[in-house]
Formats: C-alpha cells, structure tokens, sequence
C-alpha cells in the first residue's frame, strides 16, 4: 500500500450502505467508495477525502473523511436559476440591448437614409427650375457639383434631424388656441363650408 497514488476529492454523498460484516461504503456521483468499519455521514453530507485503487479496481478511502460546511444557496439565486425567472431575465436583458442598439444604430440609419433621399428629391427640383447653376458647369464637373450638393443637404439634414427635440406632451397655452379655433368652427355651421 505504502507504493499506491492517493487521489484527493471531494462530493455530496447520494447513498450509503453497510454490508453483513460492518463496512460501509457510500456513493458520489456514478462512483462507489469503501469507508471500512468507522462511517459517521450519512446522505447528503459534502465530504473531502482521499482514496486509492486497492487491487486496481476497488476504490477504496485512505485516511481520514472530513465533512465539509456548505452554504445553502440564498433565495434569490434560487430564484435566478427558475426557468421562468431566467426567461424573463433573459427577455428584459433583450429589450433593453434592443432599445440600445436601436437608439445608437438603427435611428440614425434610418435618418441619415431619410435625409438623403430628401436631399436628392431637393437636388432634382433644383436641377428642374435651374437653381442648381449647372447651366454655366462643363459637362465634366456636373456630376461632381450634384454629389457635392447632396451631401451638403445629407448632413444639413440630418444633423437639424438628430438634434431636434420632440415634445410629446406640449405646454397648455401652445394647444388652447388650435383648440379654440376648432371648437368655435364646429360650434359654427355658417364656418363648416
């Protein structure tokens, strides 16, 4: 025994049995462990031991068990670890990356595509009254002064479009007059026409 490899380990005891001649044995994991005579867990215990293979096969302890204090798990990690609390964690996490993305990524697409057909339906109706001064341009330099136009237009817009701030619920004295207005028309049937 004394040429034997020890192997440290470690695990919560799933079974325990004694045999008709008092040795124990106990089981962690798939793995069965000979105690000998002196066993005093039982199931459910977490313990830290050493063992060796006693005739290649059997595994079998070699000194003394130590049981090991384990913490119980708190509430709330329990909680975590539910599948219904892991989807809707899940869930949350997606929105809000979502909402995220969508304000640094997508808007300002969505914007900056916005603001350039914009700008080229302006460049057209500039280039269909004459305003654009391609008239007096050579043939070679017309596409340039187009491109430079619309990008100028691009960003003119869609700068003043990322800057703008929307006002979703607007002061009282800005709607009352609109409001007044409407209701002195309907109110009126000479105005409806």
């Amino acid at each position: 025994m004394s040429n034997e490899s020890t192997t440290a380990t470690n695990g919560r005891i799933s079974a325990v049995k004694k045999n008709d001649y008092g040795f124990y044995a106990f089981r962690i994991g798939d793995a069965w462990y000979n105690a000998g005579k002196k066993f005093d867990f039982e199931k459910g215990d977490v313990i830290e031991f050493y063992f060796y293979l006693k005739d290649e096969k059997w595994k079998t302890v070699k000194g003394d068990i130590r049981k090991l204090d384990v913490v119980p798990a708190p509430a709330a990690a329990a909680d975590k670890a539910s599948p219904k609390g892991a989807y809707t964690s899940t869930r949350d996490d997606y929105w809000s990356k979502k909402g995220e993305r969508d304000v640094m990524v997508v808007e300002p697409r969505i914007t900056y595509l916005a603001a350039t057909k914009l700008a080229i339906a302006l460049a057209d109706l500039c280039i269909s009254n004459g305003t654009l001064g391609l008239e007096k341009a050579k043939q070679a330099d017309k596409l340039g002064i187009i491109l430079a136009f619309v990008d100028e237009q691009v960003n003119r817009i869609a700068t003043s479009a990322m800057n703008a701030t929307v006002v979703t619920n607007p002061p009282a004295e800005a709607v009352a007059p609109a409001a007044a207005t409407v209701a002195a028309v309907e109110d009126d049937p000479e105005k409806w026409a």
